[in-house]
């Protein structure tokens, strides 16, 4: 039997502000919009997200692949390069 993961969400800044606004100063919305402003003041560039029913802060994960996955047109402008 395998587990289901829960997708990892990015949460906009004007959603967790709403939402932190609508359930108050003790909701887990309000302690990440807190910490994601902390962390901003102190120049990092952070994002909020949710994975479940948690928030967490952090940069943007990286990207694991190639933006385009058309081979051909890779080998195009590799061989392009090398002219």
């Amino acid at each position: 039997m395998s587990v289901a993961q829960p997708e990892m969400v990015l949460v906009r800044d004007d959603e967790l502000q709403r939402i932190a606004e609508e359930k108050g100063p003790a909701s887990a919305e309000a302690q990440a919009l807190a910490q994601l402003k902390t962390q901003r003041s102190q120049d990092l560039q952070v994002h909020c997200f949710r994975v479940g029913d948690t928030y967490l802060t952090g940069p943007l994960p990286e990207a694991t692949e190639p933006a385009s996955a058309d081979g051909e047109l890779i080998e195009a402008l590799k061989r392009e390069e090398e002219r």
